[in-house]
């Protein structure tokens, strides 16, 4: 079975450039205690979490245009089959959906989608967490910043 192509969609990403993953990624590690750490130190911190979090999204929004894509897919299959075969309209809802999840590439299909449903949630999991990582950077920094603006005084 071939999937017809919709002329003028196109199910790949925009113009805009990728993000490529950080290097230092696997050797970052998040500080004991932030209040030890210099302004110059929180900094550049703070750059390489905002990296990681960009990264982050960006990976976020690929996974969630792949799901759309396979949802697409499932839909444009499940549509097919029920041209090709007339009769299955006639039948009870789920002796219809028996049949329809039984297809081998409807089963391959909501396979792959439901690894990158679980591929989202670890995802959102990271984008959250570098989140509240750089929200307690900034905290911190501003908190630097102000006493050494008091001790100038």
């Amino acid at each position: 079975m071939k999937l017809r192509k919709i002329s003028g969609v196109s199910l790949t990403f925009s113009n805009f450039p990728g993000i490529k993953r950080p290097e230092f990624i696997d050797a970052l590690r998040w500080p004991v205690d932030l209040t030890q750490l210099t302004a110059q130190n929180i900094s550049e911190l703070h750059g390489k979490y905002t990296q990681l979090y960009a990264y982050a999204n960006q990976e976020l929004s690929r996974i969630n245009v792949k799901i759309i894509e396979l949802e697409t897919r499932e839909r444009l299959r499940r549509n097919y089959l029920f041209r090709v075969s007339p009769s299955m309209n006639s039948q009870e809802r789920w002796r219809r959906d028996a049949v329809l999840d039984s297809d081998t590439k409807i089963e391959e299909i909501a396979m792959e989608r439901d690894k990158q449903r679980m591929a989202r949630v670890h995802t959102e999991m990271f984008v959250a967490n570098y989140e509240k990582y750089l929200n307690a950077l900034s905290r911190e920094l501003s908190r630097k910043t102000h006493e050494s603006s008091l001790r100038r005084l």
